[in-house]
């Protein structure tokens, strides 16, 4: 079944043809919402107080290289994780600030992937704050 792509997904799609879109999408994903896996969490609402720990999962490369992968829907986390499991919704630019050193992919198992290797989740994040 083929979901309806969210403005996110439909910049990223955009910008993997249009490399002179890939500035525009960079901006949009740091403040965009995203899904993360976590191992637990705490409350009995589910919402997370702000300033608290949350343990990521991580998932790691055969090299063992750490990635953290990150899903722009509901319905890209259920390609990659099929079973299901826990999540929290946050923008993007506070998970690469969370997580300073760290590779992340976004949509692993989908035709909307992409690797952010720490070089570039830098200069992502130092743009925005100039910007």
């Amino acid at each position: 079944m083929h979901h309806t792509e969210n403005n996110l997904e439909l910049m990223l799609r955009r910008a993997a043809a249009e490399p002179e879109l890939r500035d525009a999408f960079y901006r949009q994903l740091l403040e965009s919402n995203i899904l993360v896996q976590v191992q637990s969490v705490h409350g009995e609402s589910g919402v997370i107080p702000s300033g608290a720990e949350i343990g990521v999962e991580c998932w790691y490369r055969q090299d063992g290289t750490e990635v953290i992968h990150f899903f722009s829907s509901p319905e890209a986390f259920f390609t990659a994780v099929p079973l299901g499991g826990k999540c929290v919704v946050m923008k993007t630019h506070e998970l690469f600030e969370s997580k300073s050193g760290t590779a992340f992919y976004l949509n692993p198992g989908s035709d909307l992937g992409i690797e952010f290797p720490p070089d570039m989740v830098d200069l992502m994040l130092a743009t925005r704050a100039i910007g």
